[in-house]
């Protein structure tokens, strides 16, 4: 098993043509996805952008030639973020964020069912995509990566944060979502390899996405 770990992380770890091109796919099946089963504008505000900024500093690491992040640094952290996700989505889930969501973008409170199923499933994908990357060589399943670090984490630290601002008062998920304003940068950085150009990406993705949580607002 040892050997096998070694071979893996010892390959060219740079994204191909072929691995651009499948997971641009991917991301476009998921922005439809997204699109069709958002309940009012609550996925357009929010997942929606996330998946493009996504998608962009996917294309970033394929035209700059960037490799991806190394297994024994990046892991770590990404499931300690991961791992943290699961809190948030306790707060979430006990203080009603699957009907105030929804409601503040015009849309209808999402099932308990539906809420916990999606979130599941796609915790799933986020703790077998890393697998399938780095020791199956399956590097166009980084997309699933990148929206959570991207949304799930720095997303989350935003959105939270700014409607805790807006309404002036508790909004469900606020808490556990401020350790992502530590969480996602390391991870960003750790993607691009630059904290200059990390500061310039949080930056410019803060800006989009506080525009569409207000604009979309009812």
């Amino acid at each position: 098993m040892s050997i096998f770990f070694k071979i893996v992380q010892n390959e060219n770890q740079r994204l191909t043509k072929q691995d651009f091109l499948i997971g641009t796919i991917i991301a476009f099946a998921l922005l439809i996805a997204f699109t069709l089963g958002s309940s009012g504008m609550s996925l357009i505000a929010t997942f929606v952008p996330g998946l493009i900024f996504s998608w962009s500093l996917f294309a970033f690491l394929y035209f700059k030639k960037i490799d991806l992040p190394d297994f024994n640094i990046f892991l770590p952290v990404y499931l300690l973020t991961l791992g943290w996700q699961f809190i948030h989505f306790s707060e979430e889930f006990t203080t009603n964020f699957k009907e105030l969501f929804p409601i503040a973008y015009g849309g209808q409170p999402y099932t308990n069912n539906t809420f916990v199923i999606f979130n599941m499933s796609a915790y799933f994908v986020f703790i077998v995509t890393p697998i399938l990357v780095y020791f199956k060589g399956l590097k166009f399943l980084f997309i699933p990566i990148l929206f959570f670090t991207v949304y799930g984490a720095m997303g989350n630290a935003i959105s939270h944060t700014w409607w805790r601002i807006y309404y002036g008062e508790y909004f469900p998920g606020f808490y556990t979502a401020q350790l992502y304003w530590v969480l996602a940068p390391i991870l960003l950085t750790m993607i691009i390899k630059s904290r200059k150009v990390t500061g310039i990406y949080i930056i410019v993705f803060s800006i989009v996405l506080l525009t569409t949580l207000t604009l979309l607002m009812e």
